[in-house]
C-alpha cells in the first residue's frame, strides 16, 4: 500500500490481526518518486475513493498493465468499462469490492483479459500532440 489516509492506522491493525505482514507492506507517501517501481511490483491496482477526479493514477497503473478494480468515480466509464479494462464496483459497497477481488484471484484468465483491455485503453488515450491539436481546433472553433 502506497500512501497515507485515515484508515491508515486501522488497515496496519487489520494486517497485523490477520498475520497477513509478509503480504501486505505499506510504503507510506512517495512524493516525487517513480511509481512505475510499484506497479510493476503489484498484482492489482485498488481504487477504492469515494470521489475521485479524471484518476490519472488508473493511467499510470494501466501502462504498467496492471488489472483495475476501482469504485464508479472519475475515469470509470471512460477508460475503465465494466469486465472489459477493469472491473467498477459501487462507491461505499464493501461486498461488492470484496466480490470484485475474489473474481480477480480466482480467475487468471480474466486477469489476463483485463490487463490486455487496460492497455489498450490506455493506448487508445490521445498523446501530448493530439491533446494540443484538439485545443487548438477548439479555440479556432470559438474564435468569432
Amino acid at each position: 500500500i502506497v500512501g497515507e489516509g485515515p484508515e491508515h492506522t486501522n488497515l496496519e491493525q487489520q494486517v497485523r490481526a490477520l498475520h497477513w505482514e509478509e503480504q501486505v507492506v505499506f510504503h507510506g507517501v512517495k512524493n516525487g518518486v517513480d511509481l512505475g517501481v510499484f506497479y510493476k511490483e503489484s498484482d492489482c491496482f485498488l481504487l477504492t475513493s469515494f470521489y475521485e477526479g479524471w484518476g490519472m493514477v488508473i493511467v499510470e497503473s494501466g501502462t504498467a498493465g496492471l488489472p483495475v478494480i476501482m469504485t464508479d468515480v472519475g475515469c470509470a466509464g471512460d477508460l475503465i468499462v465494466d469486465r472489459e479494462s477493469g472491473l467498477v464496483v459501487p462507491v461505499n459497497d464493501s461486498e461488492a469490492l470484496l466480490v470484485a477481488m475474489e473474481s480477480l484471484i480466482g480467475d487468471t484468465a480474466l486477469r489476463q483479459k483485463l490487463s490486455e483491455g487496460i492497455r489498450v485503453a490506455v493506448n487508445k488515450l490521445p498523446d501530448f500532440p493530439d491533446v494540443l491539436q484538439q485545443y487548438k481546433a477548439a479555440w479556432e472553433k470559438i474564435q468569432v
